[in-house]
């Protein structure tokens, strides 16, 4: 499917992330790259996109700081996961605002 530039103000992702993102390979990086700049690019400014994710700490740390850094738009990372230290999780948000 093709979308016109900034034709959303919402996107929601359950779960890509986490099946695309297995390892930090860069391959899969490249992939994870080109889906974030996709997102980037249909979202309007001061759109939203929200990521269920089991926030695995490279998943988490590489979306933050890579959609985030990117574009004018709020990130919303739901974390699910109880392994992840919420205290870097968080801290990288933080950082962010």
């Amino acid at each position: 499917m093709s979308f016109a530039d900034d034709e959303f103000s919402v996107v929601l992702d359950k779960g890509t992330v986490d099946a695309i993102f297995t390892h930090n390979s860069p391959e899969v990086v490249c992939q994870i790259d080109k889906m974030l700049n996709e997102i980037g690019r249909v979202l309007r400014v001061g759109g939203r996109f929200v990521c269920i994710s089991l926030a695995q700490q490279h998943i988490a740390t590489h979306i933050v700081h890579s959609f985030a850094n990117k574009y004018a738009c709020h990130f919303l990372y739901i974390q699910l996961a109880y392994h992840l230290n919420r205290l870097i999780f968080y801290n990288l948000l933080l950082r962010l605002l």
